[in-house]
């Protein structure tokens, strides 16, 4: 894949209780991202956590970022798990077919191994309420 650095607005949210947790569950994203020796962050801006339903927190982080490549993008998306990426540079982007099925692969195994994981834990809790059941 050809190295083309992307500039990407992220937001991470984080949604919890107490409200002191999700201050410092978002103070640590933006302190993990800033350690990534392949992402550049170029500006943060932390948000006050507010009160949502249930007695949960809401908070959230506004993140500047510079990958290499877009494949880094995806890595940081799938590690941080953003609400929302803007594409900030470059506006227009060429593939190559071979980039694309790289990047398509990458997502779907990735998606395997969610589905793999959710499978088991969908086990795990049946095996578990028939025990307490029966």
């Amino acid at each position: 894949m050809k190295e083309i650095k992307v500039v990407s607005k992220v937001i991470v949210e984080v949604v919890g209780k107490p409200k002191e947790h999700v201050d410092k569950v978002i103070n640590e994203i933006v302190k993990n991202v800033e350690a990534k020796d392949d992402i550049k962050l170029l500006t943060s801006k932390i948000f006050e956590p507010a009160s949502v339903e249930n007695d949960l927190f809401s908070g959230f982080c506004e993140l500047e970022i510079e990958t290499p490549n877009l494949r880094r993008l995806m890595e940081f998306s799938f590690d941080f798990m953003p609400s929302s990426i803007e594409i900030l540079e470059p506006k227009e982007v060429l593939f190559d077919t071979v980039d694309i099925q790289d990047l398509m692969n990458d997502l779907l195994a990735r998606l395997h191994q969610y589905a793999t994981v959710i499978k088991t834990l969908h086990s795990q809790n049946a095996m578990y309420k028939k025990k307490l059941d029966g």
